[in-house]
């Protein structure tokens, strides 16, 4: 596997050179593994600063499942360096520390041959402390220091963007699985609705949940702080995209079987709302004469409750200015869209939420599962881990969004 600068080979791990490049294709042919608690400076980041020094851990070159770890301390790390629960030279073996900063790549980034995974370069290029491999079938875990910090991870950009409006955030940022009939999940960024936050965090989401089979859709919408933001604007936008997007694709040649719903934080709380909209009060410009053609709906960490988290003041205010104003003065915009004081959706539902979340607390969710809906609590995870694909969470995310495949 090539990775800005190092390479992995069939059967183990090869450190290939290529340091001092900053070649995104660079890094010597062949260079096979080193001997066990061997090789200095053996990689380098996509912009050419130093990873730090790596030892490859097992049998040598070639050596099935043969373990390389990297930190950019500057410390050499022997054998008996080797992460908790690792086993140096044992094919698939991974770590699990317990540690609640350390995250694994998903193994479809190392497969056994020659291949790019653009996701993990992505993952490369941001602040972390600890990168290893155990196998090219085991899985990569990395330390992050700042959760925050998946907010501005690059990762490789959407291959298309179609447009379902006249307004420049009226987009979808769109990774097409290929094939015939792959799930579209319709994904909504959170950022308590404001025009600071966008999408953009959700690449290397989306980037991992493309290689896995899913469609993906990273909706925009005008927001708080822009012209026609807010209300009713935002919810306009939203609606909108939800009817529009699937045909949009399917007339650009994009295959699309079932739509999920997902979302996270504010978005969780859109994604709840979209999959209600045939029951929405009468009068709601909004409300579907029948169910919306979604089968499931995925909301990480959502804000499930407006009228709560207006009194919590849960993102300094995001809902107050959402709605302009208190539920107590504007009771029929709370009623048209505030998950807690409508229906829950007739599709399977799940909520994914961090115990530890400081965002939006996980009570919001406790409450609205409360009434028949399914809840995941995860406990040492905080509010951003739900939706970085590094994170601990990330395999019980993917174990929920499957299960609403149907």
């Amino acid at each position: 596997m090539l990775i800005r600068g190092w390479r992995y080979g069939p059967g183990g791990a090869e450190l290939a050179g290529g340091a001092d490049s900053g070649d995104p294709k660079g890094g010597a042919d062949d260079a096979g593994a080193a001997e066990a608690g061997g090789a200095e400076n053996c990689g380098s980041n996509w912009d050419g600063s130093r990873v730090g020094r790596c030892a490859v851990m097992g049998s040598g070159s070639g050596g099935t499942g043969s373990a390389a770890w990297v930190t950019t301390g500057g410390h050499s790390p022997g054998p008996g360096d080797r992460p908790p629960g690792s086993s140096a030279g044992a094919t698939g073996s991974t770590a699990d520390s317990g540690d609640a900063g350390t995250h694994r790549v998903p193994s479809h980034c190392q497969p056994s041959g020659f291949s790019y995974c653009p996701f993990f370069v992505s993952m490369l290029a941001g602040q972390h402390t600890q990168l290893w491999q155990p196998s090219v079938t085991g899985g990569v875990e990395v330390a992050v220091a700042d959760p925050r910090e998946i907010l501005t991870r690059p990762a490789p950009g959407p291959p298309h963007t179609v447009s379902y409006g006249s307004h420049p955030d009226h987009v979808a940022d769109v990774w097409p699985a290929g094939g015939d009939g792959a799930p579209l999940v319709i994904f909504v960024h959170g950022g308590f609705w404001r025009a600071q936050y966008d999408r953009g965090y959700l690449r290397p989401l989306c980037n991992d949940l493309v290689a896995r089979g899913y469609t993906m859709a990273a909706i925009e919408y005008r927001r708080v702080g822009q012209p026609g933001g807010g209300w009713p604007g935002s919810f306009d936008d939203v609606a909108l995209a939800f009817d529009t997007v699937p045909s949009l694709l399917a007339a650009t040649g994009v295959s699309v079987g079932q739509v999920l719903l997902a979302g996270h934080s504010a978005g969780g709380h859109l994604a709840l709302w979209g999959a209600t909209r045939h029951q929405l009060p009468d009068g709601s410009p909004w409300r579907l004469a029948g169910p919306p053609p979604v089968a499931g709906v995925l909301a990480l960490a959502p804000v499930c409750d407006l009228a709560d988290a207006y009194r919590e003041d849960l993102g300094e205010g995001g809902a107050g200015e959402l709605l302009a104003g208190a539920p107590e003065v504007f009771p029929e915009r709370y009623a048209a869209v505030d998950p807690a004081v409508l229906p829950v959706p007739e599709v399977p539902t799940t909520l994914v939420h961090g115990v530890l979340d400081d965002r939006v607390p996980v009570e919001q969710s406790r409450r609205y599962a409360g009434r028949g809906v399914r809840l995941v609590e995860l406990a040492d995870v905080e509010h951003f881990a739900v939706v970085d694909p590094l994170s601990k969470a990330w395999s019980r995310v993917l174990d929920e969004l499957d299960a609403l495949r149907q």
